[in-house]
């Protein structure tokens, strides 16, 4: 997280726990490292944002103290079993009722809200057209087609008894007016 945020940040954590929250969600390495010492009495639950897809991810993040992982919306069942099983001692969430989102979230720039909000995570970009080839004209079409996916479409709840039995200990359910 940028320099010029952290004393906004800190006021906002502070004011969180005294109001009783016992978890703070993150995705920065920097902030959970600095969020450990500052408030120890405080479970860190990890993003998806932070993209933690494999074990040797889910290995970092705990030695930095996290407690709960939300696994990458993207991530498949087998992929989630082997995760799971290589991470003993963590615990993990999953988005059941999500966007169908071809981009890889931890990943991903592009802002999918409103275009007059601006977040501190949203990097700028420009697009600056290429001469057009087979491979641009393939990549233009794979991506015209994802404009059709619906947020309101996408469903994982036939994967809840599945993911139950590989360890998954909490569900998140975003559905239809929420983002």
């Amino acid at each position: 997280y940028a320099l010029g945020q952290r004393p906004a940040l800190h006021a906002l954590v502070a004011e969180a726990l005294a109001a009783g929250a016992d978890a703070l969600i993150a995705a920065d390495a920097g902030f959970v490292a600095e969020a450990r010492e500052r408030w120890p009495q405080a479970r860190i639950h990890l993003s998806t944002l932070a993209d933690a897809a494999n074990s040797g991810a889910a290995a970092f993040w705990a030695r930095l103290g996290v407690a709960r992982i939300t696994l990458p919306r993207h991530l498949a069942l087998a992929a989630t079993a082997d995760l799971l099983a290589a991470s003993p001692g963590m615990s993990f969430d999953a988005f059941v009722l999500y966007g169908q989102c071809p981009n890889d979230e931890g990943q991903c720039t592009f802002s999918h809200d409103h275009p007059s909000r601006v977040w501190p995570c949203v990097q700028r970009y420009a697009v600056t057209p290429v001469p057009e080839t087979p491979a641009t004209r393939r990549a233009a079409e794979t991506q015209a087609a994802w404009g059709g996916l619906s947020r309101a479409d996408a469903c994982g709840l036939c994967a809840l008894w599945d993911l139950g039995a590989l360890g998954v200990e909490a569900v998140k359910i975003v559905g239809r007016g929420t983002a």
